[in-house]
């Protein structure tokens, strides 16, 4: 195929026979700079935009701090409450749950139930948060730290908790454990004297009995 310009000249030259000058609409018979550009393969060349490179999910080692008033007995109770709802896995190590209101940095890790809601996780430490049993640490948002420190069975981070569902029945659980949280230990029988709606398929009084049977109010700290 001829270049477009040597067509432009050979067409000047025919119409310039006789001596005189080309017309001008010549130079617009097959203008250059119209002309798309085209591959080997006759097909018009597109540049393509470079997707973006995913950011990778970096973990954080802080941990929320609890507040006076809450021993390792009532994260122990509240640990088994969540396992016997089938919201954290079986293989969870309760020493990692402790871990993850110690205050220090920590890569302890909780296994939570994929087929369990990711709306019930936030609300439950909004609530621990806002009844003042535990504190977030500063300069972090509470949902950073959970999503550092709760893990599906596969290892991935439980991620995006900001859209999870939350219903009717996950605020009954975590009535439940606000229950449990502001359990008087000096008092441990007052559990129960409850109403069912505040307990499982397990009544829970027995296991407070055993767990606060040798801790008085003012032993907090252990």
């Amino acid at each position: 195929m001829p270049s477009p310009s040597a067509v432009n000249s050979l067409v000047a030259k025919v119409l310039s026979s006789d001596g005189s000058q080309a017309p001008a609409y010549v130079a617009f018979i097959y203008p250059v700079t119209a002309l798309p550009k085209i591959s080997g393969d006759n097909s018009v060349v597109h540049r393509r935009k470079q997707p973006r490179a995913r950011t990778a999910f970096v973990p954080l080692k802080v941990t929320f701090g609890r507040c006076a008033g809450v021993s390792k007995h009532h994260l122990l109770l509240l640990f088994h409450t969540l396992e016997r709802e089938q919201l954290i896995m079986s293989d969870s190590n309760p020493d990692d749950f402790i871990d993850l209101f110690s205050g220090r940095s920590s890569k302890c890790r909780v296994v939570w139930n994929p087929c369990k809601g990711k709306g019930i996780l936030r609300e439950l430490f909004r609530m621990m948060i806002e009844f003042g049993f535990i504190t977030c640490p500063d300069g972090y948002r509470y949902i950073q730290v959970i999503e550092s420190h709760f893990v599906y069975p596969d290892g991935k981070y439980v991620t995006g908790l900001k859209g999870g569902f939350f219903g009717k029945k996950a605020q009954a659980v975590i009535e439940r454990c606000r229950s449990i949280l502001q359990i008087d230990p000096s008092d441990a029988n007052c559990y129960s004297s409850h109403d069912d709606t505040m307990k499982s398929d397990t009544d829970y009084s027995d296991d407070i009995n055993e767990m606060f049977s040798d801790v008085r109010y003012d032993a907090y700290e252990s």
